[in-house]
């Protein structure tokens, strides 16, 4: 009876120790300086190897990622996995440590983005591991050669738990077009709880795409409009961001950046706009209308598109291949006495005009833009001109107001006109005593009554 107990005590322990060991944290650094250190393809017809760094490009040893598919042509991803089961069953990385997975590579495929996929399961329990989200989706970009090594960081940090299986998938926006032989070099992989910090231009991370790759992130349509970073051109620095047109234009396009910042109260008021620069670049011959659009929140994080977002067009000179600097001045039309309405959040949305009735300004397919250096500021909005003759005793009512707005002067009327705070006018009459402006959103406008005598304007809250 005693060996029995003993036998039994002994199976416990082992089994206590082998549940241990696989929960052990898994290596947290990779150098590939001898093998593959048993990184595989994961799944498709790529293959995965390595290469004892006489190849192009000289390193200590890489791991390589081949992503031709020599049976389906169209294929757009492939990936390296850890983590197969059996002999590779183990804990890949604690993901409540770690945040952030960084990958030195050198790319000579079409691939420019790079996501993370993979299998996790509780913290500490042998439970069946499950499938995680994609993180990273059509975020984080990588450049083509001929830049050498780049330091791409991952963000992992909404993940939890053990991770039991890695994937890192590279890939591009369309159908696979990379040239025999092309390879990805993966020299180094590493998990890290912090990243290094980026640059900014106040709403702008990144401003000049030279930060390490991930660090920032530009979202966007991936079907309609290529997304990457290039060596190309550059017009300070080693890269710019480079947008193509995959087909002719028949909407407005958008790119944003993953960056949104967070201001104090007081700090944007109703004398304040935003003003942004960038250089741009492109081989087109005719201008392209580019529009800076800026998303922006109140304190609790509510939208505040109540009369749509704050934007401006700005058209490119149509010279070819020469760098330009472009200027978008954006007023903030909220009212700023209100905590519902102040400005708390800005963030940045880049795209393009869509004008159908002068087709000319739109993007056609295969037009290539570039976008580097670009600037944001918080600014005093410019002093708007008055007419020296002031319209005097001029009384606008109920204000706020809902349906209809009322007018009172000792002098005669000829005009009133509506509008909104980006200077667009949205209602106008002849009938100089009142207004019907039940259409109007709910927002502040700006007011402008005239007579023979002048003009005066006012501020015009809508409910």
């Amino acid at each position: 009876m005693k060996k029995k107990y003993v036998k039994i005590l002994l199976m416990a322990v082992v089994l206590f120790t082998a549940v241990a060991m696989s929960a052990q944290q898994g290596p947290t650094l990779y150098q590939f300086t001898a093998d593959a250190e048993s990184w595989v393809k994961g799944y498709g017809n790529g293959t995965v190897g390595w290469d004892d760094g006489t190849s192009t490009p000289a390193s200590d040893g890489a791991l390589t990622l081949d992503r031709t598919d020599p049976t389906n042509g169209t294929n757009n991803n492939a990936n390296i996995r850890r983590g197969q089961g059996g002999v590779d069953s183990f804990i890949v990385l604690d993901a409540d440590v770690y945040n952030y997975i960084k990958v030195r590579v050198f790319n000579q495929t079409e691939a420019v983005n790079i996501q993370v996929q993979g299998q996790s399961r509780p913290a500490g329990t042998t439970d069946t591991p499950v499938s995680f989200d994609a993180q990273n989706n059509n975020g984080v970009l990588i450049a083509k050669e001929p830049g050498g090594f780049q330091t791409a960081y991952l963000d992992i940090s909404a993940l939890t738990g053990e991770i039991t299986r890695l994937d890192l998938l590279f890939k591009a926006n369309s159908a696979l077009t990379d040239p025999t032989g092309a390879k990805v070099f993966i020299d180094e992989i590493e998990f890290l709880t912090d990243v290094p910090a980026s640059t900014y231009s106040e709403f702008i991370k990144n401003p000049s795409f030279d930060d390490a790759v991930g660090s920032y992130t530009f979202k966007g349509n991936t079907n309609q409009l290529g997304r990457e970073l290039t060596f190309d051109f550059a017009k300070d620095g080693s890269k710019s961001f480079k947008s193509t047109f995959a087909k002719d234009q028949d909407a407005q396009f958008w790119y944003f950046n993953d960056y949104s910042k967070a201001y104090d109260a007081g700090v944007i008021t109703d004398t304040k706009q935003a003003k942004v620069t960038m250089w741009v670049r492109s081989a087109r011959t005719e201008p392209i209308g580019i529009i800076v659009r800026l998303k922006t929140t109140n304190a609790a994080g509510d939208n505040l598109q109540i009369a749509g977002f704050p934007s401006k067009f700005v058209n490119t000179s149509g010279t070819p291949n020469v760098w330009e600097e472009l200027t978008f001045e954006i007023p903030l039309p909220f009212d700023h006495t209100d905590v519902a309405t102040e400005v708390r959040n800005i963030e940045m949305w880049l795209g393009y005009d869509f004008d159908a009735e002068n087709a000319a300004l739109n993007g056609a397919n295969g037009d290539v833009i570039y976008f580097d250096q670009m600037t944001a500021v918080i600014e005093d909005a410019p002093t708007a001109k008055v007419n020296s003759q002031q319209l005097e005793d001029v009384k606008m009512y109920p204000n706020p107001v809902e349906n209809q707005l009322f007018f009172n002067a000792k002098e005669t009327l000829n005009k009133v006109e509506i509008f909104n705070l980006l200077g667009k006018k949205v209602l106008s009459t002849t009938n100089t005593n009142s207004i019907d402006v039940s259409s109007l959103s709910k927002s502040v406008y700006l007011v402008k009554i005239s007579s023979d005598k002048g003009t005066s304007t006012k501020k015009l809250v809508k409910n």
